[in-house]
């Protein structure tokens, strides 16, 4: 391992045992004094917004590696992404209302007085993704293939993120969800060797130290943490799977959001004997 990778991994290995140790304690504190308690799908309180987590963790594990030039500019999109959508899913823990749902709903808000946190959240977080995808693939050539792919990726972004937030209705699904969409970005990384490879290996071990806590049913991870891994497992498929790996990807999750607006995907899985059978070792039932 050269001395320029050694030094931000040895940097990341302490700081995320420190983390590791301390920020799912901080979490659920700031969870209870902030109010984000809610029932669980068996009635038991627990704390709802568990995702808060992961932002301890990654907020200042990117923000040390934007000082390496090898990681800067990933660095820098997974601390926006992880950030903007992670904070995007806290104000819907907090102040959302469970009355509107789904795409259609949440922009039908757009053009009332009131529009829902979950349509700031559809606004704010396709504005993260664009951005995104623009340093992704700047210069922005003129070429209409360039500014498609400039756009799909952006797509692929957001909609990760809103796939988990769909998924999260029952412990350790939104969790299983992540593992799925991270693995082939992780693996094709390891495979090309490439050091950034790091950075989406980050966000899977702030993802595991709340796993055992949420697929118990003793927390919920709510769209803070939902959004935010969805985000970064589409960062991740931006940043290092080739393009058919992306675009086959997008099918998926296009597949899997355009399902969620018309059928209960928790009915779906209880009326499949194969997906009934998966879901019940993924968590409490």
């Amino acid at each position: 391992m050269s001395a320029l990778l050694l030094l931000p991994s040895l940097l990341l290995l302490g700081l995320v045992s420190v983390l590791l140790a301390f920020a799912p304690t901080i979490s659920r504190a700031l969870c209870r004094s902030g109010g984000l308690v809610r029932p669980n799908f068996r009635g038991n309180l627990i704390p709802a917004s568990t995702g808060l987590t992961f932002l301890l963790i990654l907020m200042p594990v990117y923000a040390a590696l934007l000082f390496w030039p090898l990681f800067r500019r990933d660095a820098a999109l997974y601390l926006l992404v992880v950030t903007s959508f992670g904070l995007l899913g806290l104000a819907d823990d907090r102040w959302g209302s469970r009355t509107v749902g789904g795409f259609r709903g949440h922009l039908r808000s757009l053009l009332t007085p009131h529009p829902t946190t979950g349509a700031l959240k559809l606004v704010g977080g396709g504005g993260v993704a664009l951005i995104a995808s623009a340093v992704v693939h700047a210069p922005v050539s003129r070429s209409l293939v360039v500014l498609l792919l400039f756009f799909a990726d952006a797509l692929l972004i957001a909609l990760c993120a809103n796939a988990l937030n769909l998924l999260d209705l029952r412990p350790g699904r939104a969790q299983f969800g992540f593992a799925l969409l991270l693995l082939p970005s992780l693996l094709t990384a390891f495979l090309h060797q490439e050091p950034q490879g790091i950075l989406p290996f980050g966000a899977g071990i702030a993802a595991l130290r709340e796993w055992r806590a949420d697929s118990r049913a003793d927390t919920m991870m709510g769209d803070t943490g939902s959004n935010l891994l969805g985000a970064a497992a589409g960062l991740s498929a931006v940043l290092f799977l080739p393009l058919g790996g992306r675009l086959l990807l997008l099918v998926l999750v296009i597949a899997l959001n355009t399902a969620s607006e018309r059928f209960s995907l928790t009915r779906l899985i209880a009326e499949s004997p194969v997906l009934n059978s998966l879901d019940r070792l993924l968590g409490a039932r």
